[in-house]
């Protein structure tokens, strides 16, 4: 898969294999793609969880 922020890109969005992780602060805007036919990403909020879309997603 691979993960970006608003600044980026999912072209420049480097490849996330099997067992990768990274991390997103709360409140910036950010977008994931799967790069196969499935994907499975564990999510854990360490306070109250407060997702919601970004103004621009459809």
């Amino acid at each position: 898969m691979k993960h970006w922020d608003a600044s980026g890109s999912e072209v420049d969005a480097r490849v996330i294999g099997p067992g990768g992780h990274w991390f997103q602060p709360g409140g910036q805007a950010h977008a994931d793609s799967c790069l196969s036919d499935e994907c499975l990403m564990v999510i854990h909020w360490s306070g109250a969880r407060d997702a919601r879309l970004a103004e621009s997603a459809g």
